[in-house]
C-alpha cells in the first residue's frame, strides 16, 4: 500500500472513531437522562427499569473505552504515516541532490581538448534540468514537514501517550536533514553559476580561439615547409602568401585582445591574459619564419637584379644600334624587312626587360635592393622611349610597303582571275598556280607571277613579301580564295544604281554603312565626274550594281574588308530554300565554318504582342498573339460586340417563355453565333451570343421596338484561340499580368508589334567549307546559332597541338607538340576541315603564346567543342601579347582627320 492510500484509510479511520465516539456519548447522555426519569417513579415500578439502565449504561461506557482504544492505536498509526511521509520526501531530496553531485562533479571535470561548446551547453542544461528537480523535491520536503509538523503536534495534543516525547527528537533529526540538503543545493547553484560565467567568456572568446587555433596549426605547418625550402629560391608562393595572411590575422587577433582586456574581469580577464601568452609564442614562431622568408628572398632578389642589368644592358646597345637606322622610301623591300626584324628583335628584348625589371618588384624584394631596382626602372623607361620610337618609325615604312605589295600582288592576281571574258575564276586561277596539288609553293607563286605574268611590274621581293603576308604557313584553297575576293565595306552614305553612268542611273537601294560588298569587276574611272566606281554584289540581299569607290576630292566611300564568314554553336539544318519547311541538305555541326554567299535576310518576325485591355476584369497589357513559327494565339474576330445596356441572356429565343442565363452587364464582350436572327416584332432583333468571360451562351436583345439598342458591333478586338498571357511590356522578359483563357476577348488600342528582344529570324545563304555544300541557315538575335566568325580562337578545355592534321594513331604516328591550356589564345591557319580518319574537325594554328604552329580538334567526338572564335567585342589578349582591339563588326570606320558624319552629294 502506497504512503498516500496509507494516509487515505487512517483518515476514514480518523473520521470512523470521531463518529462512534460522539454517537456513544450521545447515547450515554440519553441513558443518564433516562435513568433520572426512572429515579422518579415508585421504587417497585422503577427497580427492574433502573437494573436495565443500569446494564445499558456500562455496555455504552464499555462501547466508549474501546473506542478510545481505537483511537489511541489510529492515531499512532498516524504518527507513523506521518512521519514515513516526512521521510519520503526528504528521501526524495536527498535523492535529487545526490544527482546534483553527480551532475556538478561531471561540470567541473576538465573537458577534453576536442570537446566541443556545444556539448558543453549540453552538460550544462542537463545539469540545470536534475538542479531544477532536486530544487523542487526540497521545496516538497520542506512544505511536508511543515504541515506534518502541525499535524503531529495535534495528535501529540490529543494523545501524549502516543508521542511518548519521540516527535521533538524526529523533527530535530528531519531539520538537520533538510538543512544539509538545502545546503547542497546552494553550492551546486553557486557552482552552475561559475560554470554558466565560463561559458559565458568561452563563448564571448569563441572567435579569437579558434583563430587562434587555426594559427597555431598554419605555423606548424609553415615550420615543417620551411625545412624543405631551397636556400637559392624564394620560398613557395602559397607559403609566403600563407605566412604574410596568418601574420595579418595574428595582429587583428592581437588587436581584439587588447581592446578586450581594457574592460574584462574576472574570468574573462584571466582567459585573455592566457591567449595573450599563447599569441606572444605564436609571434616569434612566425617571424622566425619571417626571417627566413627574407633571407631567401634576399638572395633571389640579388640575382634578378643582376639578370634585369644585363637584359637592360643589351637592350639599350641595341636601342642605340636601332637609332642609327634610318627607314626611307629608296630603301628596297630586302633591306626594310631587315630592319623591321631587327627592330622586333629590339622590342623583344624590351619587353625581356620588362619582365625581367618586373620580377624584381614586389614585397619580398630586399631593402637595400630598392634604390637599385629605381635606377634600372629610370634606364628602362628612357631606353623604352628611345626604342618605341625608333621601331614605331622602321615598322610605318616597313607595313606601308607591304600593304602595298600586297594590295598590288592582289590586284594582279584577281587580274589574273577574271580573265578577258570578265569572268571571275579563282578556282581555275589556284590549279593553275598550283599545278594540279593541294597548295601553293612560294616558289610556284613567284615564277608565275615574274616569269609566266612578267607583264604585272611586280618585283621578287614585292611577290615574296606578299606571299608571305597572305599565307605564312602555306596558301591552301581556302586562303586563297578570301585573299583574291574583292570584298569592301561602305564607310560614307552611298547608293547603289544600275549602271555605271551616274547622270543616267536609278537607285537600286541607298546601302547602309558597314555593309559588305563584293566586287564583280575592276573599278573604272569616270573621267567626266572623276569619280571611281566598280560594280559590285551586296552580300545581304545579293543586289547588284556600281558603287563610287572615291571621289575627286579623295574622299572614299569603299574600304577594302575581309571575306565574311559564319561559325556555328551547336547544330542546326541547312536548307535548300530560304523557309525552314524546305528541304534538309544536310545537318551542320557545331564548330564548322560556313562562307555567307548572302544576308543576314529578315525572316519572319518574332513573337507579336499587342496594347490594349482584356474585356473581362480590365486587366491593361500587351497580349501574345503570334510566336516567331507563326502558331496564332489569338486572332482579330469581326464577330465580337459588346453591351452598351444591361440586358438578359435567355435560353430561348421567345419572350413568352424564356429561362434567363444570367444577367450581362455594360462592357461585357460577346461573340455572335451562326444562328440566325429572330425579330419577335417590328425593330426588336434577338440574337443567340456566347459569353467571353464564361463561356455561357444564350439569347440577348441586340435592338428594341423603339430604337433602343443593347448590343453593339466591337471594333479592333482579338479573340484568344487557347491560353495566352497578357504581359505588362512589349519586352521579351516583361512579366506576366493575366493569363487570358480560350475564348475570352481583348480590346486592342494599336496594331501589332515585335517583341522587343525576341526571337527574330535571320537568314543566310552560306557554303559549308569543309565540302561546299550550300544552303540557308536560320538564327535569331537570342539564340544566335550561329555568330561571325573570327580568326582568333580560344582555347575552352585543354587540348593536344600536333604537326600534322591526321589524329589517328592507327593511321598515322601523331606527334604531341604541346598541350594547349584553357583560356590560351590562337590565331587559325585556315578554316576547320574534317580529319577523316577520326571524324573530327581540326584546323591548323599558331599559338599566341609561344608562336607554336599545329593541329588541333575543334570539336572532339564526345564532350563538344575545344575551341571557338572569340567574338570581336569580347576579344582579349594575356599580358604581353596585346594588340589594338579590332572594331565591332559593321561598325564604320572613320577616315584620318574626318569625322564620321556622311558625305554630301546625290547618287553614289
Amino acid at each position: 500500500m502506497t504512503v498516500d492510500e496509507r494516509g487515505e484509510l487512517l483518515e476514514t479511520m480518523t473520521k470512523s472513531v470521531t463518529s462512534a465516539d460522539a454517537d456513544l456519548n450521545d447515547t450515554l447522555k440519553f441513558v443518564e437522562a433516562k435513568m433520572v426519569e426512572v429515579s422518579r417513579l415508585t421504587a417497585g415500578a422503577a427497580e427492574s427499569a433502573q437494573v436495565e439502565l443500569e446494564k445499558a449504561k456500562k455496555q455504552v461506557q464499555a462501547g466508549l473505552e474501546r473506542v478510545k482504544k481505537f483511537r489511541t492505536i489510529t492515531l499512532g498509526r498516524k504518527r507513523e504515516h506521518l512521519v514515513e511521509a516526512v521521510n519520503a520526501k526528504v528521501e526524495a531530496a536527498e535523492a535529487g541532490v545526490a544527482r546534483l553531485k553527480e551532475a556538478g562533479a561531471e561540470l567541473q571535470g576538465t573537458p577534453t581538448p576536442g570537446e566541443k561548446a556545444v556539448q558543453q551547453l549540453e552538460a550544462l542544461e542537463t545539469a540545470r534540468a536534475v538542479e531544477a528537480e532536486a530544487q523542487a523535491a526540497v521545496a516538497a520536503a520542506r512544505k511536508e514537514l511543515d504541515v506534518r509538523q502541525q499535524e503531529l503536534g495535534q495528535i501529540e495534543g490529543e494523545s501524549p501517550d502516543v508521542a511518548k516525547g519521540s516527535n521533538s527528537d524526529f523533527f530535530q533529526r528531519t531539520k538537520a536533514r533538510m538543512s544539509s540538503v538545502e545546503t547542497e543545493l546552494s553550492k551546486f547553484q553557486r557552482l552552475m553559476q561559475d560554470v554558466d560565467r565560463k561559458l559565458e567568456v568561452d563563448r564571448s572568446l569563441a572567435d579569437i580561439s579558434a583563430n587562434l587555433a587555426d594559427l597555431d596549426q598554419e605555423a606548424v605547418r609553415l615550420s615543417a615547409a620551411s625545412e624543405v625550402w631551397p636556400a637559392d629560391e624564394r620560398p613557395p608562393e602559397e607559403d609566403e602568401r600563407t605566412l604574410g595572411e596568418a601574420q595579418q590575422r595574428m595582429s587583428r587577433t592581437a588587436g581584439e585582445v587588447e581592446e578586450k582586456l581594457k574592460r574584462a574581469q574576472g574570468l574573462e580577464l584571466k582567459a585573455l591574459r592566457g591567449i595573450l601568452e599563447r599569441l606572444t609564442e605564436l609571434q616569434d614562431k612566425l617571424e622566425r619564419l619571417r626571417g627566413i622568408a627574407r633571407e631567401r628572398s634576399r638572395a633571389v632578389s640579388q640575382r634578378a637584379v643582376r639578370e634585369a642589368t644585363d637584359i637592360l644592358t643589351k637592350a639599350e646597345r641595341e636601342a642605340t644600334e636601332l637609332g642609327g637606322q634610318q627607314a626611307s622610301e629608296k630603301q628596297t623591300v630586302a633591306e626594310l624587312q631587315a630592319l623591321n626584324e631587327q627592330a622586333k628583335a629590339a622590342l623583344l628584348l624590351l619587353e625581356q626587360a620588362r619582365k625581367a625589371l618586373a620580377g624584381c618588384d614586389g614585397p619580398q624584394v630586399a631593402a637595400e635592393a630598392k634604390n637599385e631596382i629605381k635606377q634600372l626602372a629610370t634606364r628602362f623607361r628612357t631606353v623604352q622611349k628611345k626604342t618605341k620610337a625608333a621601331a614605331l618609325a622602321i615598322t610605318d615604312k616597313f607595313e606601308g610597303m607591304a600593304s602595298t605589295s600586297l594590295e598590288q600582288t592582289l590586284g594582279a592576281l584577281r587580274a589574273e582571275a577574271r580573265g578577258d571574258d570578265g569572268n571571275f575564276d579563282p578556282m581555275g586561277l589556284f590549279a593553275t598556280l598550283s599545278k594540279g596539288t593541294q597548295e601553293i609553293t612560294e616558289q610556284q607563286f613567284c615564277d608565275f607571277l615574274l616569269k609566266e605574268r612578267s607583264s604585272s611590274g611586280l618585283s621578287e621581293e614585292t611577290v615574296q613579301l606578299a606571299y608571305k603576308r597572305i599565307a605564312p604557313h602555306g596558301l591552301r584553297w581556302r586562303t586563297f580564295a578570301a585573299a583574291v575576293a574583292d570584298m569592301r565595306k561602305v564607310t560614307r552614305d552611298v547608293t547603289l544604281t544600275n549602271v555605271f553612268d551616274i547622270k543616267t542611273a536609278k537607285k537600286v537601294r541607298k546601302l547602309e554603312l558597314g555593309e559588305v560588298l563584293e566586287g564583280i569587276g575592276a573599278s573604272q574611272e569616270d573621267s567626266n565626274l572623276e569619280v571611281e566606281r566598280m560594280q559590285c554584289r551586296a552580300i545581304k540581299d545579293g543586289a547588284m550594281g556600281w558603287v563610287t569607290v572615291k571621289n575627286k576630292a579623295g574622299t572614299t566611300y569603299l574600304t577594302r574588308t575581309e571575306k565574311p564568314f559564319l561559325w556555328c554553336r551547336e547544330s542546326l539544318a541547312l536548307h535548300e530554300e530560304a523557309e525552314e519547311t524546305g528541304a534538309v541538305v544536310r545537318e551542320v555541326t557545331p564548330g564548322e565554318v560556313l562562307e555567307v554567299v548572302e544576308g543576314p535576310r529578315d525572316g519572319k518576325p518574332g513573337d507579336m504582342r499587342v496594347q490594349g485591355v482584356a474585356c473581362h476584369e480590365d486587366t491593361a497589357g500587351w497580349l501574345h498573339i503570334c510566336d516567331a513559327k507563326g502558331t496564332l494565339a489569338a486572332q482579330i474576330s469581326d464577330k465580337l460586340h459588346k453591351c452598351v445596356e444591361r440586358v438578359a441572356m435567355t435560353q430561348e429565343q421567345e419572350f413568352e417563355k424564356c429561362t434567363m442565363v444570367r444577367r450581362i452587364d455594360i462592357g461585357e464582350a460577346l461573340e455572335i453565333l451562326p444562328n440566325p436572327p429572330y425579330e419577335p416584332s417590328e425593330g426588336t432583333q434577338r440574337r443567340k451570343f456566347r459569353a467571353c468571360s464564361d463561356g455561357k451562351e444564350g439569347w440577348i436583345t441586340v435592338s428594341g421596338n423603339k430604337g433602343k439598342v443593347f448590343v453593339k458591333a466591337a471594333q479592333n478586338h482579338y479573340i484568344c484561340l487557347k491560353e495566352t498571357p497578357v504581359h505588362t511590356g512589349l519586352d521579351a522578359d516583361s512579366s506576366v499580368a493575366r493569363v487570358l483563357m480560350p475564348g475570352e476577348a481583348f480590346a486592342a488600342d494599336e496594331e501589332p508589334q515585335e517583341v522587343s528582344g525576341g526571337k527574330k529570324l535571320l537568314l543566310y545563304r552560306t557554303c559549308a567549307i569543309t565540302d561546299g555544300a550550300s544552303g540557308w541557315v536560320s538564327t535569331t538575335m537570342v539564340e544566335e546559332k550561329v555568330q561571325q566568325w573570327s580568326s582568333r580562337y580560344k582555347v575552352l578545355k585543354p587540348v593536344a597541338l600536333t604537326g600534322s592534321l591526321v589524329a589517328n594513331e592507327a593511321v598515322d604516328a601523331v606527334e604531341v607538340l604541346r598541350t594547349l591550356e584553357t583560356g590560351e589564345l590562337l590565331d587559325i591557319v585556315e578554316h576547320p576541315t574534317l580529319d577523316d580518319s577520326t571524324g573530327q574537325l581540326r584546323a591548323q594554328f599558331v599559338a599566341l603564346k609561344d608562336k607554336v604552329v599545329g593541329w588541333a580538334s575543334v570539336r572532339d567526338s564526345e564532350s563538344g567543342l575545344t575551341v571557338c572564335p572569340v567574338p570581336r567585342a569580347e576579344e582579349e589578349v594575356p599580358k604581353g601579347q596585346q594588340e589594338k582591339p579590332p572594331k565591332p563588326e559593321g561598325a564604320p570606320e572613320k577616315a584620318k582627320g574626318e569625322k564620321q558624319s556622311s558625305a554630301k552629294g546625290g547618287k553614289g
